[in-house]
């Protein structure tokens, strides 16, 4: 994480300004597309790779100010170390952060009632936003459900018919059944 110091602010480099050049120094930036028959090759220049293989690269990094000086990265901001996402998961178009675990499966039930109970509306409470979709085996059971709840009015229905057929009335067969 990266936090400007006040030394920033008098030599007119933003935090957005930092965070370009970072990225463009270990990423890369596009100077030029090269048209070929299976598409664009781009060219982009960033640090040499040996360069951006370490952390220790950061105390190395020099930031260009407005005016056109460089100045070190660790005299304009400071940087925290930390863990971050690695991949930024979507479903339906919306965030989705994936809670896994390995449960012996008599005691689902009971983890299940105590995450509900417990834990999901603290979550609610701090993030009125939230939705809470169950996945997994318990994802797949719910869909079962719902399709069993399906197919068996149809069934019903399929039953009536047929009892009406047989019996000639509309009647008859809601009493049979």
């Amino acid at each position: 994480m990266l936090s400007l110091k006040p030394a920033a602010e008098t030599l007119g480099v933003s935090l957005a300004d930092v965070a370009t050049q970072i990225r463009q120094a270990f990423y890369g930036e596009e100077v030029q597309r090269l048209p070929r028959e299976n598409g664009d090759v781009r060219v982009m220049v960033r640090y040499p790779e040996a360069e951006r293989e370490s952390l220790a690269a950061f105390e190395d990094v020099r930031i260009r100010t407005p005016d056109g000086r460089l100045v070190p990265l660790l005299a304009v901001a400071e940087v925290e170390v930390g863990l971050a996402t690695r991949r930024i998961t979507r479903r339906n178009g919306e965030r989705v952060v994936t809670v896994n675990a390995t449960v012996e499966p008599e005691s689902l039930g009971e983890i299940n009632r105590a995450v509900k109970e417990g834990f999901v509306p603290e979550l609610l409470a701090m993030y009125p936003g939230l939705r809470v979709l169950k996945g997994g085996s318990q994802e797949a059971e719910a869909e079962f459900f719902s399709e069993i709840a399906a197919l068996y009015t149809i069934a019903l229905f399929v039953i009536y018919a047929l009892i009406a057929v047989a019996f000639r009335s509309y009647s008859l067969p809601l009493l049979i059944m």
